[in-house]
């Protein structure tokens, strides 16, 4: 803390001795990591703008922190798929890399106690980005408490998926690969966060309805200190119908290129928030395409270091084995695409005045919904 007061003298003009009569910066940094599916983006959005004088969500470019934190920190900032999609070159990220690095440490002198980075993302940097972030902040003369929502693997499975779906991940191209029902890695995602900060500095917990007790958003404002009645909850529900998820699985086997350049990504944004909001089938993958496969160390390495149980609960097991609609296998329970699905998309597109063929394919109707709102992106360009 010496040297903390020292460097901030220096920067003020200041005397050592004269500090006192000085607001002192941020004394500690909330760093939010997710994980991913555990309410983040609601999180993100409620607290965007928040500074109540002793507690100051960090003002980046988006509320989600995890590009800014991401580009400071990894190696190489140029290969992360977020530049990639959007057609950035090395001099455009380098400098992207100093600009955030210049609103960091401007947030780190911000006139409050406490100062909250969120990115789920951040979760997934490599563990010597992490010691990098980590030797940062404590450079800065700052505490780090590292807070992460743990969701256990079943509810963890069709979130993900969605996700990865909506991001044309190549790890779900293939349904018939073990590697397309998402596995938490929650030792992978999280130990280097105990060994970067220390686990006294590393505070998990479940992502589960008898913790949470209500909203994520006023749960983690009572674990950082925000009053009750300060933040205005923004959720966020993101979640794709089942129908929607078949469209989109099939549209990224067969459709054309939707990334690459911003316009390619708006776009397909675009596309994905008008097919969720077409149906309302609850995507879940069956429990026992999940538990077929999972890696039993890792969840007992996490439940060890969280102090929870993370198996399947008895309501969970049970909703499976009723649902006889399900296939033996994902490729079965995503993939096929009913006549009441391509009666509702072509009623979608008819409504928007995108004409199609009697014979169109759904993957055909997607593609016109997707170039209807390529146009869009272009126009706005």
């Amino acid at each position: 803390m010496v040297r903390r007061r020292s460097i901030i003298a220096q920067q003020l003009a200041l005397k050592p001795d004269v500090l006192d009569e000085v607001k002192i910066m941020v004394q500690e940094v909330i760093l939010h990591i997710g994980m991913h599916k555990t309410g983040s983006s609601s999180i993100q959005d409620s607290l965007n703008g928040y500074d109540d004088g002793n507690v100051r969500y960090a003002h980046f470019d988006t509320p989600n922190h995890s590009l800014t934190i991401s580009t400071i920190f990894s190696k190489n900032p140029r290969r992360m798929v977020e530049h990639e999609n959007s057609g950035r070159g090395e001099q455009e990220v380098n400098a992207l890399k100093e600009k955030y690095t210049a609103q960091l440490d401007g947030e780190l002198q911000s006139p409050v106690k406490t100062l909250i980075i969120s990115g789920e993302n951040i979760a997934l940097l490599r563990p010597e980005a992490i010691e990098s972030l980590s030797d940062h902040l404590a450079n800065a003369g700052v505490k780090t408490t590292v807070i992460a929502y743990v969701r256990p693997p079943v509810g963890f499975a069709s979130s993900a998926f969605q996700q990865r779906l909506k991001s044309q991940d190549s790890r779900v191209a293939d349904l018939s690969q073990p590697t397309a029902i998402p596995w938490p890695e929650y030792r992978n995602r999280f130990e280097k966060f105990i060994d970067a900060f220390g686990a006294e500095n590393v505070r998990f917990v479940k992502f589960s309805k008898d913790v949470i007790q209500g909203s994520v958003v006023d749960h983690f404002c009572r674990l950082v200190d925000i009053p009750e009645g300060k933040v205005t909850d923004m959720q966020v529900n993101e979640s794709l119908p089942l129908e929607a998820v078949g469209l989109i699985y099939d549209f990224n086997q067969h459709g054309p290129v939707s990334r690459g350049a911003p316009y390619l990504v708006t776009a397909r944004i675009n596309l994905n928030r008008t097919l969720r909001k077409m149906f309302d089938t609850r995507f879940q993958i069956p429990v026992n395409l999940i538990t077929s496969s999972w890696d039993l160390s890792d969840i007992e390495w996490m439940e060890k270091v969280g102090g929870f149980d993370l198996r399947p609960t008895e309501s969970e097991l049970k909703t499976s084995e009723l649902d006889t609609s399900v296939g033996g296998t994902l490729e079965e329970y995503v993939t096929p695409i009913s006549g009441g699905t391509m009666r509702i998309l072509k009623k979608q597109l008819s409504k928007r005045g995108i004409r199609f063929l009697p014979e169109d394919k759904a993957v055909h109707l997607v593609t016109r919904l997707y170039y209807f709102f390529l146009i869009k992106a272009g126009q706005k360009k």
